[in-house]
């Protein structure tokens, strides 16, 4: 036995001196005497009689004594601990999108049950839930039979299994098992994975996407719909795919109504598309049709966006007119990170590999250019491409710069020189490779810092940035797209008005948040959405062949606080209750 709180024990020696006191105070009592000649023999007497009264246990005083050293004790917490020899396996379930059916679920559960009755009732489980189901840290360790309630209870989440987080397994588990319906899931070690067939029906919405239909600025009277369709089987599918359109009354209900429908045949385990042009709605939903239910990947939706602002990420030397530059556009927004901006502006630094750059005063030159520092340039004199669009509406007539470092090309030279001075490059771009937009990047060999040059107090200085920007950036999408966010993405503020759910993680669906603007929830063309099949073994198969961990002693707890504190209060009132009577 041990206990958790041995310091309270020094409260014994407080009941101990309590217990003393009431023992050994004097008793006093009251005699009544004829004459003063009898008062002496009634006072000893009474001092006899008040040494053997002071000296009786009463059953009210042990019971009092009782219930309060069984409160110390309680407070102190003592627990039985034993060994006894038992697994510790930690399960990991995963109730993602490619098996949110009914059919897949029965598959989990049943992998999951199988599992469980392989282990002995003295083992101990650990069952991982998804952080978005409620998953936490320090899930408590389970009987077989107590996790096999706890896996009743689980309910299919309309996230990817790739995208799907859990907590650590406890270092205490000897063996990690993993129920997943994709191969993508680690095995080996102290880990075993049991993959499960997905269950996406006999196909899904492999891909939807929507664009106004000729992409210029400010027409969006036709919008062309992308349809790409997943053949599951290994057989022909046929099935019909249906466009609706949603729309949102005067009394702020949505409405459906079909554009277009189209019967399909799909080859085994192919993939087929078509493009259809709509005119434009708030909302596009996308329905497979074959007598199959509805699921999560046979239905998507798209809703119309205006174009969003660009996120541009300054690294290096902080430089406040960059900063005030970003702030006066229009159409830009800081981003904190460089990985997710539109356009980086790296100040005196490299630039980022995959994201289009403005790269100013960099410590090297660009592939294929030798750099020379040279000092106290006059641009009047310099050799400016007028046509380029980086210096369209840009006068550097009057641009001095007071250090620079100009650029000489190589034979492995890629960029084209935007302004040059005796032959050397002091602005570079570079094109696009193919449809890489991030290979973008405009080279600027001098600091734009006021006491480098007085192009940071010319007019053409944000001309000139916004130039770049717009070169950076490539074709813009027109004033409006159409989108779609996955679940774990929709705001808590919004409220399903087509499909979709109000719990969170949310289901595919239409959603108004309180403005009453329609956003899309979608799951078509998810990346790590698979529904590859499991090569070899079925599931129950899978955990008939998983290894079990050997047994080994593992320590169990029995907490007696709450015994002794029933013992402790059921004494003090049995007490009372002799003391009073």
């Amino acid at each position: 036995m041990a206990l958790v709180y041995p310091w309270s024990l020094a409260a014994l020696a407080a009941v101990a001196a309590v217990a003393a006191w009431a023992y050994f105070r004097p008793g006093s009592q009251l005699v009544v005497v004829p004459s003063l000649w009898l008062w002496h023999r009634a006072a000893e007497t009474a001092h006899r009689d008040s040494r053997r009264s002071r000296r009786r246990v009463s059953p009210s005083w042990l019971l009092l004594l009782v219930g309060a050293v069984a409160a110390v004790l309680a407070g102190a917490q003592p627990v039985l601990r034993s060994h006894a020899p038992a697994r510790s396996v930690a399960l990991t379930l995963y109730p993602s999108a490619e098996i949110a059916s009914d059919a897949g679920m029965a598959d989990l559960r049943g992998a999951a049950t199988a599992l469980l009755g392989r282990l002995d009732a003295s083992d101990r489980v650990q069952v991982l839930m998804p952080v978005s189901a409620g998953g936490r840290p320090d899930e408590q360790w389970l009987s077989p039979a107590q996790a096999r309630s706890a896996v009743e209870f689980l309910r299919p989440l309309p996230v990817p299994t790739g995208s799907l987080s859990f907590p650590p397994a406890s270092e205490q588990a000897d063996h990690v098992y993993h129920i997943a319906a994709s191969l993508g899931v680690p095995s080996g070690g102290r880990s075993t994975t049991i993959s499960l067939a997905p269950q996406m029906g006999p196909a899904s919405l492999d891909a939807v996407a929507a664009r106004t239909a000729d992409g210029n600025e400010g027409s969006s009277a036709r919008v062309d719909v992308l349809v790409a369709v997943a053949n599951h089987l290994k057989q022909n599918w046929t099935g019909r795919v249906v466009l609706s359109a949603a729309s949102v009354g005067a009394d702020g209900k949505v409405t459906l109504r079909r554009l277009w429908e189209e019967p399909m045949t799909i080859a085994p385990q192919g993939r087929s598309h078509a493009v259809v042009s709509s005119e434009a709605a708030p909302a596009f939903v996308v329905t497979l049709e074959d007598g199959s239910p509805t699921g999560a990947a046979r239905q998507a939706f798209l809703a119309r966006r205006p174009r969003r602002s660009l996120t541009v990420a300054l690294t290096g030397r902080d430089e406040p007119l960059l900063r005030k530059f970003i702030r006066a556009h229009g159409g830009l927004e800081p981003a904190a990170e460089a990985e997710r901006a539109d356009v980086v502006i790296a100040n005196g630094v490299a630039p980022p590999a995959n994201r289009p750059a403005l790269v100013i005063a960099p410590p090297h030159p660009p592939a294929g250019w030798q750099a020379d520092a040279t000092e106290n340039l006059a641009l009047a004199g310099a050799n400016a491409d007028r046509a380029d669009p980086l210096l369209r509406g840009v006068d550097i007539a009057r641009v001095a710069v007071r250090r620079s470092q100009a650029w000489t090309a190589t034979d492995l030279a890629a960029q084209t020189p935007v302004v040059s001075w005796g032959g050397k490059a002091l602005v570079l771009r570079d094109e696009p490779r193919g449809t890489d937009q991030a290979s973008r990047r405009v080279w600027i060999g001098f600091d734009l810092s006021a006491d480098n040059t007085n192009f940071a107090l010319s007019r053409s200085l944000p001309i000139f940035l916004a130039n770049a920007v717009e070169f950076l950036v490539g074709k813009r999408p027109a004033t409006e797209s159409y989108e779609a966010v996955p679940p774990e993405r929709a705001d808590v503020a919004w409220r399903a008005v087509v499909a979709g759910s109000t719990g969170r993680p949310a289901w595919p669906g239409l959603y108004a948040d309180p403005a009453g603007h329609l956003h899309a929830v979608s799951l078509a063309g998810a990346r790590t959405l698979s529904a590859r099949q499991p090569d070899g073994l079925d599931a129950l198969e899978q955990v008939r062949r998983a290894p079990l961990p050997p047994s080994r002693p593992v320590g169990r707890e029995v907490e007696l606080w709450w015994l002794l504190a029933g013992v402790a209060m059921a004494a003090w009132l049995a007490g009372w209750a002799l003391r009073v009577k």
